[in-house]
């Protein structure tokens, strides 16, 4: 698994940080847990939903063996992102020994309509750590309803509300802030939007007369995730248009944010199936 890790790592583009390599490991680490959860098998072709710069899809792509292919999808443009930008990070994973069991697609939003896809079937559609930039639970399930056409389940990976451990507080207050400052002033500025948890998606699931499985909960507190949601929550009291009042009073929740640990949250796992 080390030498694995260590392949993939060393495919990936990396920041100028110093500690640019340690940070991605940890992020390929992760991804490996989760495609473990998910037993990605030889030969599968898989759609990812909200595949940023690349960190599943190398990971999918190496599981899937030379005879499978990854397909990434991503709403924003390829200029997106820091300090690599989106395109930069896909420029260099597509000129790696993975590149020909990969394709990308920017500024495509399955919500909408199937565009680049329309004509595919594909053996698993997943969606890692992206449930929680959709507006709504509404606006999640219309992609699911889309994906039943080129699939036959969805797998989902993302934060878990239930923390494991006190120093994991922090990373759960970030989430919480930043759902609660995008249903107060939505803005295309937010990261975090809506806080889907399993319990969102089994209603969803119900809703629709599909059925929502847990999967296993995949635990890393070593990630830096924590760190950036709580360095985002605080810049987005500076960068929301927010009364000086509603400020106010959401200062004393950002202090004792920064107070509240730097641990990861879990990720759970589960399945949609159509």
């Amino acid at each position: 698994m080390e030498k694995r890790l260590d392949y993939i790592t060393d495919l990936m583009a990396l920041g100028p940080t110093a500690n640019a390599r340690t940070i991605q490991r940890r992020q390929t680490a992760h991804r490996l847990a989760i495609a473990e959860a998910w037993q990605v098998k030889p030969g599968e072709k898989i759609l990812e939903i909200g595949c940023g710069q690349g960190d599943l899809s190398a990971v999918l792509a190496d599981q899937v063996g030379s005879s499978g292919h990854v397909t990434g999808i991503d709403i924003a443009s390829p200029d997106y992102g820091a300090p690599l930008t989106l395109g930069q990070a896909w420029n260099h994973l597509l000129a790696g020994p993975l590149g020909d069991r990969l394709t990308v697609h920017f500024n495509t939003n399955l919500s909408d309509d199937l565009g680049p896809i329309a004509d595919q079937h594909f053996d698993r559609v997943v969606l890692a750590h992206s449930l929680w930039y959709f507006a709504s639970a509404n606006a999640l399930a219309l992609l699911f309803k889309n994906m039943a056409a080129v699939c036959d389940h969805v797998d989902v990976a993302e934060w878990s509300m239930q923390p494991t451990a006190l120093d994991q507080i922090g990373h759960l207050q970030a989430a919480m802030i930043q759902g609660l400052l995008y249903a107060i002033a939505p803005s295309d500025v937010a990261n975090i939007r809506t806080l889907i948890t399993p319990d969102t998606l089994a209603q969803i699931a119900h809703d629709n007369t599909w059925t929502y499985t847990a999967g296993t909960i995949v635990e890393d507190p070593t990630l830096d995730d924590a760190h950036w949601e709580i360095a985002t929550t605080n810049a987005l009291l500076t960068e929301l248009k927010l009364s000086t009042d509603l400020r106010d009073r959401v200062k004393p929740l950002l202090e004792a944010m920064s107070h509240n640990g730097t641990a990861s949250l879990a990720t759970f796992t589960g399945r949609i199936t159509f």
